[in-house]
């Protein structure tokens, strides 16, 4: 996932990509995607550090790739 949301335009579904995260990686994905929050504001938002937000955002993008991968997720 890039700033242009390269999964959803690669045919998966959002909502299918959504179950297979976590609740704080779904809000932190929902927040900078869809909303277009900063990292900084996330965190803000949450009460958490920004590199804390990263971290959610970037192990949602690995776990979406790798079960995308795998064939567990499609659109």
């Amino acid at each position: 996932i890039d700033n242009n949301l390269e999964f959803v335009e690669n045919g998966i579904d959002f909502n299918n990509m959504m179950k297979v995260l976590n609740y704080n990686e779904r809000i932190a994905i929902t927040l900078y995607y869809t909303q277009g929050y900063t990292n900084k504001q996330i965190g803000n938002i949450l009460n958490v550090s920004e590199n804390t937000i990263k971290a959610r955002i970037s192990r949602a993008k690995d776990k979406i790739r790798k079960l995308y991968k795998e064939g567990l997720i499609d659109g």
